[in-house]
C-alpha cells in the first residue's frame, strides 16, 4: 500500500481500543459537566468546621445532589458521544 500523509482509512484499532476511547471521552464529558453545574451553584459548601446533626443532613443532601448531577453529565455524554459519534472511522476498521 503506497501512501502519501496520513493513512487514517488504512488504520485500525482493537474493540478493546475503541471502547476505552469512548468510556475515556465519556468520563471527560460527564468531568466538565459537573464542574460546569457546580461551579454555577449558588450554594455554599456545607461542611465547616464542626459537623453537628444538622450538618450532617446538609451534607448528606448535598452529596446525593452532586452524585445526580454527576449521573445526568454521564446520561448526557454518552447521548452527545452516541448522536456525534467523533470515533466513526473506529467503526468501519475495528478488528
Amino acid at each position: 500500500m503506497a501512501c502519501e500523509g496520513a493513512c487514517l482509512e488504512h488504520c485500525y484499532c482493537s474493540k478493546t481500543v475503541g471502547i476505552l476511547a469512548y468510556a475515556a471521552l465519556i468520563y471527560l464529558g460527564s468531568s466538565m459537566l459537573y464542574i460546569l453545574v457546580t461551579t454555577c451553584l449558588q450554594d455554599d459548601t456545607p461542611f465547616k468546621d464542626t459537623l453537628t446533626l444538622g450538618q450532617r443532613r446538609i451534607l448528606d443532601g448535598s452529596k446525593r445532589r452532586r452524585g445526580t448531577i454527576f449521573a445526568v453529565s454521564l446520561a448526557i455524554s454518552c447521548a452527545i458521544l452516541y448522536a456525534a459519534r467523533p470515533l466513526r472511522s473506529l467503526h468501519r476498521n475495528m478488528r
